[in-house]
This record gives C-alpha cells, sequence and structure tokens, in this order.
C-alpha cells in the first residue's frame, strides 16, 4: 500500500482498526502516530536486543534500508558514476534522473526530512536544480526505479537500497552508490495498534519479527536487520556514510517538508515543463 493510503487510513480506524499490526518506512511517521495515540505501548522482550535507538515506546524498527543513487550500469560506465549528491547537477545528467514521490514513498519523505535536517538550504537548491535538470518524479519507489531499469533514464536518486540488491541478485544491471557526503538511514517501525482487534496474536507476531529467527527474514530480503547479532547480506552504516537523524525533528516537520517539495519542486517545476 502506498505511504499516504496506510498512514491516512489510522484516522477513519481509530478505535477499532481492522489490522492488528502495521509496518511502515518511515521512523518519523511512526513516532507521529505514537504521538496522536495510534500505537500500544507493548514493549516486545526481544527489544534488548536491538541495535541502540531503533526503539521508541510501542515502536521497534523492523529493519532498516539506506537511500542512494541508482544507476543502470549499462548507462553509466563506472567512470562516470557520481561520488557526490551535486555531481548530479552536471549537464550530463541533464534528463537523466527519477527520484521517488515523497508523498508517496516513506522511506522517500525520510530521507528528505534527514537531508534537509542536515543540509538546510543546500538541500533545498539541490533539489531545485536538479528539478531544473530534468528530473522527473513518477510515483513510489518502483515506478521511480522502472525507467532506469529499461536505460530508459541513467539513475535514480532516493532509492530505497534494499530493493536494489535484491535486483542486482536476480541479474538486472544495476550499481547503489553512497554519496561521499552521507545519506539517510530509513528504519521500518513495526507496532500494535492501539486498540488491535487481536492485540495478543499482534504481540506474538511483533515479537517473531524481532527474534532471531525473524531478523534472518528481514535480512534475507537485504534490509538491515534491527536485531544485534544478525548478520546484515548488504552494506550498514560504517561501510557507507550515514547522516544523523534527530528523530523528533523529522516526525515534527517531514509532513510540511515533503507538502514544500510538492508546491516549490514537483508542481512549480517538474510538472511545469
Amino acid at each position: 500500500m502506498l505511504r499516504c493510503t496506510i498512514v491516512a487510513q489510522r484516522y477513519p480506524e481509530r478505535g477499532n482498526p481492522r489490522a492488528d499490526v502495521v509496518v511502515l518506512a518511515s521512523w518519523g511517521e511512526g513516532l507521529d502516530l505514537a504521538s496522536r495515540g495510534f500505537v500500544d505501548p507493548y514493549e516486545s522482550p526481544e527489544r534488548a536486543m536491538l541495535r541502540e535507538g531503533w526503539t521508541s515506546g510501542g515502536l521497534a524498527a523492523q529493519g532498516g534500508a539506506a537511500l542512494a543513487v541508482i544507476v543502470n550500469t549499462d548507462e553509466v560506465p563506472e567512470s562516470e558514476r557520481p561520488t557526490s549528491w551535486f555531481d548530479l547537477l552536471d549537464p550530463e545528467w541533464q534528463d537523466a534522473l527519477t527520484m521517488p514521490d515523497p508523498s508517496l514513498s516513506g522511506s522517500a519523505a525520510e530521507f528528505l526530512a534527514i537531508f534537509v535536517q542536515n543540509f538546510g538550504d543546500e538541500a533545498w537548491s539541490l533539489f531545485e536544480g536538479l528539478a531544473r535538470n530534468g528530473l522527473i518524479v513518477p510515483g513510489p519507489n518502483n515506478a521511480a526505479l522502472n525507467p532506469v531499469l529499461t536505460g530508459e533514464r541513467r539513475a535514480t536518486i532516493a532509492g530505497v537500497d534494499y530493493i536494489t540488491y535484491g535486483n542486482i541478485a536476480r541479474g538486472e544491471a544495476l550499481a547503489i552508490i553512497y554519496p561521499e557526503e552521507g545519506t539517510a538511514v530509513a528504519l521500518r517501525p513495526v507496532f500494535v495498534q492501539e486498540a488491535a482487534p487481536n492485540a495478543e496474536g499482534g504481540r506474538a507476531f511483533v515479537d517473531f519479527m524481532l527474534c532471531e529467527a525473524g531478523q534472518a527474514l528481514v535480512a534475507d530480503v537485504y534490509l538491515m536487520p534491527s536485531r544485534e547479532g544478525v548478520e546484515a547480506r548488504r552494506p550498514v552504516p560504517g561501510d557507507f556514510v550515514a547522516v544523523p537523524a534527530d528523530d523528533a525533528e523529522v516526525a515534527a516537520t517531514v509532513g510540511a517538508i515533503v507538502e514544500r517539495f510538492r508546491d516549490e519542486i514537483v508542481e512549480g517545476i517538474v510538472q511545469q515543463r
């Protein structure tokens, strides 16, 4: 389900939700829902084994993904691959880039909020420059990646890396680049809903998702496991630069930042071409 739908559905279902457990692609959105009383306060005993900072109240990270530059290796030889986000402003990248729509992708929204938190006006100048250089914002993650898979576009920015690791494992001509300035890591919160119809079953399911066997399944799809001691099948922070994130600020600002991106970048520039 799309980010806007899965979050929006919490409101009309409040007090009588259909689902017991929710998994989101944005930690900030999870914190926001928790602050509004949508999250059961259950704290799984498996939390003790999770990475520091990957829990908050009734939220626990199922796993994490980094947001990266993803290039088509048939279209972008290694010598031409960017090392910086700002390399993508060069003329050689004109009409070559896509980006997931942050209003439809929780991970892209998280990237946007964390990137702006770290780079401020420089971030907005980058987004404006990319838009004027021909960036398209076609939809959620798969919609942004598909033109790169076909070679119609050379790269996507702020793409979730775990999806691409899976594509690479299946033989797709893709490469993942973590720019030198650093990038955001989007934690994927899992929680039992307040007033869940089967809260006991939901809590048991969360326990499984966070236990060693459940986290091995997370690793198998190239997400970063949240549990210490479960080997990742992909790079983790330290292998690349992960910029810091103030979770409370992300939760408080992500909605306004996504709205500004939609108004100024997508509607103001991209859709005016």
